[in-house]
């Protein structure tokens, strides 16, 4: 009787496992899932029965029920998380009458020593970590039943559920708001630029006026200052220096590969992920070799083996110098989950430099492994060191005006020799650092911003101080199937490289703080997270977690849930059943609807904006023009659908740049959200944009248009020339 018989998910890990192991055994891929879980169950039978199998995989099942028959051992090298052990789980029900048992082989990574080591000793199918999931599937379907009477109220849909944890949607919001708040709060200010020894330097913003940090109440005021400012004489009055340090990033997990990649290489999610695992199931790496050359790609860990940090700490040391190489090892967070803890996304060798794998890797291959592999040699470098400097200049007549400017003059570089992202990798104003106390200056100029405070702290605080990780910022804490989850229920999208709640997604929030904060917290999803542990232990039962849950869910129940939201449309009456008639929020903007909708009236009628810009009416009919939200992104309606049927894209009232085309360039969205920028004129015309466009000449190449480049720091860039500028250098 022949040996084995290898069961895997993917072609190319089939392709990579027969190069390995040789010939002399039988690999067969699935294609994916081969079971599904039911749409209803109950969890006084067994969980293994919860699923059915899909239609689409018979025909491979009963390929592997007679293979299994002639092979000794059955061996499952799929995925080494939740997934694959369903899928070991699966075969070994499906492959029972042949009397063979199922061995689990996780492969962390796909290299001939790891492969031929998990072969040896296979591992049997963790079924504790089944059960936790099958749990999640129910406690995500029950909350999703419990939160429908919300997500109805609120957004006049029955079939839509929140997914689980909701308080990531809150953490969405309120960064957003938080941002919002601070660009809407920042007044205007000054901005001056120096000359001091025959060279101009700028970058120093208005502190204080007479000692008052609130001087400037609106424009006028600014406008003021100004025309005074330019017949006083000034002096550098201090300089304040302060030693800081940046710690090194921690290693890669599935979030935060995500975030930067999208971040330095404009790389969508799907394609990000898509890349990685390319690089884990296994490339060719020359001499007729296939193998991975990362780690599994899905993970919320960022801790790395015993036996890595030994390799990387010696490369270090080789390739750096003891100077590069911290006395201990930087202490790093364990993984929640233990069940099926895996390490951080890291290189398999960390011999294997990018530059080494350059000829065997496509752009994109390389540039994902690049970062994988810089993240994690920096990680257990030394940290950074810099010094911190604050610049003062005051007026010379009776210290009126006080100006400040602030730049940093790295002293050390540390991690930085390997790794460098658009955040870490700013240049000190170096300009700023030979001014001395003292010295006089002269004004060059002088300009006027919305919120220069916020413009200076994003261009020149270089962002070093003790316990602060600059990569580890947005969303790389949060999993990453959490977030995926939440951009498919339509509640938050991807906007340029940001993740931004929908109009529904707000009004869901809105409502939610104030009517669920019990269970609208991490509190709350920290409780379910401990009774899925106890699952996962084996210390609880199904039933026992079902009644935990109901439990908490039992302290607030709201049937009649209704918030301001729900909008009064102030005398309307249904033109079915003469009731009034409420606004509700729904994904594709707001409805009227009745009272009674939907248990006793169907009547509903689409609402929306009222659309800007120059064209206002229908050309058919003379009604306001709306701006709706369909599936392809925001778009003009006629008010007076169903009877009036016009509509016309959203348009940004800007020229297509393109020579010869005399379109307009709309916004549109990809079937997976992202928003982007398009000529109405498409197919004819190709132009597009992920950013922005903004009716601006480039003063370069006078290019027709330029694109928001970073809102934050007010940077437009040209498309042509490649140039950016602050928003008030451009011009009109």
């Amino acid at each position: 009787m022949r040996t084995f018989l290898v069961i895997v998910e993917s072609d190319q890990k089939s392709h990579t496992l027969a190069k390995i192991l040789g010939q002399d055994l039988n690999i067969v891929s699935t294609g994916g899932a081969i079971k599904e879980i039911e749409q209803e169950f109950s969890f006084q039978q067994d969980f293994a029965d919860c699923f059915r199998i899909i239609d689409s995989q018979r025909p491979i099942i009963d390929y592997i029920r007679r293979e299994a028959a002639a092979w000794e051992h059955v061996l499952v090298a799929a995925d080494p998380d939740v997934d694959g052990e369903l899928l070991a789980l699966h075969i070994e029900q499906e492959i029972s009458s042949s009397d063979r048992s199922v061995g689990r082989i996780l492969l962390t990574e796909l290299t001939e020593k790891a492969v031929k080591a998990a072969v040896r000793a296979p591992a049997k199918i963790n079924r504790g970590a089944i059960q936790k999931k099958i749990a999640g599937i129910y406690l995500e379907r029950h909350l999703g039943e419990w939160y429908k009477p919300i997500f109805h109220k609120i957004a006049g849909e029955t079939k839509k559920t929140i997914p689980f944890p909701p308080h990531v949607l809150h953490d969405v919001c309120e960064k957003v708001n938080c941002q919002s708040d601070s660009n809407a709060a920042g007044r205007p200010g000054v901005m001056m630029k120096i000359e001091a020894a025959k060279q101009q330097i700028d970058g120093f913003y208005l502190e204080s006026v007479k000692g008052d940090k609130d001087f400037i109440k609106d424009e006028h005021w600014a406008k003021a200052v100004v025309i005074d400012l330019k017949e006083q004489q000034f002096v550098i009055d201090s300089v304040n220096k302060k030693s800081l340090s940046m710690t090194p990033p921690l290693p890669h997990n599935t979030t935060s590969l995500i975030m930067e990649a999208a971040r330095e290489h404009d790389f969508s999610p799907g394609k990000t992920l898509s890349i990685a695992r390319q690089l884990y199931e296994g490339v060719d790496v020359g001499k007729g070799k296939t193998e991975g050359v990362i780690t599994y790609p899905l993970t919320d860990s960022t801790v790395l083996e015993d036996f890595i940090i030994a390799e990387v700490r010696e490369f270090i040391y080789c390739n750096f110098g003891g100077d590069y190489l911290p006395s201990k090892t930087h202490p790093s967070k364990s993984p929640a989950n233990k069940e099926m803890s895996l390490p951080a996304i890291r290189p398999v060798d960390i011999k294997q430099t990018p530059q080494k794998l350059k000829k065997y890797l496509a752009e994109d291959q390389l540039a994902i492994y690049a970062l994988i592999w810089k993240r994690c040699v920096a990680s257990h470098m030394t940290a950074a060191k810099a010094v911190h400097r604050q610049t003062f200049i005051v007026s010379m007549e009776n210290s009126r005006y006080t100006f400040a400017a602030a730049d940093n003059e790295v002293v050390f570089r540390g991690f930085l020799q390997v790794y460098q992202d658009r955040k870490t990798g700013r240049q000190p104003f170096s300009s700023i650092a030979r001014l001395r106390k003292g010295q006089r200056v002269t004004l060059a100029d002088v300009t006027i911003e919305k919120s220069p405070l916020q413009s200076m702290r994003n261009n020149s605080d270089f962002p070093m101080q003790e316990g602060f990780d600059p990569v580890q910022t947005d969303y790389s804490s949060v999993p990453f199937f959490k977030m995926e989850r939440l951009l498919q229920s339509g509640l938050v999208e991807i906007s340029g490289n940001k993740i931004v709640p929908t109009e529904i997604g707000s009004a869901l929030d809105d409502v939610l703080q104030k009517r669920c904060s019990l269970f609208y917290s991490p509190a709350f999803e920290e409780k379910c997270e401990n009774e899925l542990e106890k699952i996962g232990q084996g210390k609880i039962t199904m039933l026992n977690f079902i009644q935990n849950i109901k439990k908490i869910l039992a302290q607030d129940r709201h049937v009649d849930f209704i918030d301001e939201s729900v909008q009064s449309t102030d005398g309307l009456q249904c033109p079915k059943c003469g009731s009034s008639m409420i606004s509700l929020q729904e994904r594709d903007g707001r409805i009227f609807a009745c009272v009674n909708y939907p248990e006793m009236c169907s009547y509903v009628a689409k609402a929306g904006r009222v659309a800007s810009g120059n064209t206002k009416t229908c050309p058919n009919c003379g009604r306001e023009l709306t701006v709706r939200q369909g599936k392809y992104g925001r778009f003009l309606g006629c008010r007076g659908y169903p009877e009036c049927t016009y509509s016309k894209p959203f348009s940004l009232d800007i020229p297509c740049p393109n020579q010869g085309c005399d379109g307009q360039i709309i916004e549109r969205r990809t079937p997976k959200g992202k928003v982007f920028y398009g000529c109405s004129s498409y197919p004819s015309c190709d132009f597009s944009s992920w950013k922005k466009p903004v009716a601006k000449t480039c003063p370069a190449c006078f290019n027709s248009l330029l694109v928001e480049e970073n809102l934050e720091k007010n940077l437009l860039k040209c498309p042509a020339c490649k140039k950016t500028y602050m928003m008030d250098v451009a011009s009109n």
